[in-house]
């Protein structure tokens, strides 16, 4: 109660009195109630609408009532999982193999505990970091996050980074990260999570088929929670790894010829199209002249039909005026970007 001044309403002499008290929203101790801590009931923190009753009695006895809402703060943090297991991540030791003294290859608790373990090392962390956030700014992109449904080829080391980001002045107090795969219940993953980051990592080597379910959480200082589930499934299916050459960057001339090699995470079959083609590769690259427009070419695979092969191999022929970078034309889980940049021509 902070002391007033005299004043007359009506005639009436009054004193006008100022009121004042201050809340923790965040359940920190009360500044006038020793032992009490705002907004917290049976050690819980409470975030919903509070209704406030004020009385103000004047020296006749005579009370005035006030009512005030005071809303919760019901934004959840801003969650995203990264998926950089194709970026050059040096780990300072491979992660675990689930079939160390376990023949069967089983997700056993001994097994939980080593991954964990494992993803708990501060440099394992920092590998993981260094992709992600280098000088402490996240540089990876849209195209980088994960999707709730994503396959992987055996022998995939999966590595997550997942971030979270404060929504308003409300912190970000936790990501955690749980195995929910099934009746084993939900097994703690991934590294302790760094408060500067707002971050935690994970990797997991996957050396045979099998199916995983993972759920993020994300938490608040008022408990607000942003959940994310992704599922990953390992399977035989063969992938596109990446797109190379032997050539060397320089001068080609007219006719030379500079063979392109697709390979693959596993033997793939050839089977030619309804009109007969077999499987061809974009490419493109500029001529002479041509401004800063790119010309367009599909090169078949040299591999004949049913042929069961690793590498797809493809050769471009150079043309007259012919210049610039030949690119290659796909998207791939396994490529950043659109292209992939072969060498001048």
């Amino acid at each position: 109660m902070v002391t007033g001044t005299d004043q007359k309403v009506n005639g009436s002499p009054f004193k006008k009195q100022v009121f004042r008290k201050r809340f923790d929203v965040l359940g920190g101790p009360d500044d006038t109630k020793n032992g009490y801590n705002n907004f917290t009931y049976n050690g819980k923190l409470e975030n919903d609408t509070k209704l406030f009753v004020l009385c103000a009695i004047d020296n006749t006895g005579r009370p005035v009532y006030k009512q005030m809402r005071f809303l919760g703060m019901n934004n959840a943090p801003t969650l995203a999982v990264y998926d950089i297991s194709n970026k050059s991540v040096t780990l300072p030791e491979p992660p675990p193999n689930i079939y160390e003294n376990n023949a069967n290859g089983d997700f056993t608790p001994e097994y939980a505990a080593k991954l964990k373990t494992y993803n708990e090392r501060d440099d394992v962390y920092d590998a993981l970091r260094e992709e992600s956030m280098p000088s402490g700014t996240l540089i990876l992109a849209e195209n980088d996050a994960t999707i709730p449904f994503q396959t992987y080829t055996r022998g995939t080391e999966l590595k997550y980074w997942i971030m979270a980001e404060r929504s308003g002045d409300l912190a970000v107090a936790d990501i955690k990260m749980e195995d929910i795969t099934n009746e084993r219940g939900a097994i703690t993953m991934g590294s302790e999570f760094n408060e500067t980051d707002r971050a935690i990592s994970f990797v997991e080597s996957f050396p045979d088929v099998t199916s995983r379910v993972f759920r993020f959480t994300a938490t608040d200082t008022l408990g607000n929670d942003a959940v994310i589930q992704r599922t990953v499934a390992i399977t035989n299916a063969a992938f596109l790894r990446d797109i190379t050459t032997t050539a060397q960057n320089g001068s080609y001339g007219i006719g030379q010829k500079i063979t392109l090699q697709a390979n693959f995470t596993s033997q793939i079959r050839i089977e030619t199209g309804i009109d007969g083609r077999k499987p061809e590769l974009n490419v493109r690259y500029q001529v002479e002249g041509g401004g800063t427009s790119y010309k367009i070419a599909s090169i078949p695979c040299n591999e004949n039909p049913s042929d069961k092969v690793l590498t797809l191999t493809f050769d471009f022929i150079v043309e007259e005026g012919f210049t610039g970078t030949l690119e290659t034309m796909y998207e791939s889980d396994c490529m950043t970007g659109n292209s992939s940049h072969v060498g001048p021509l």
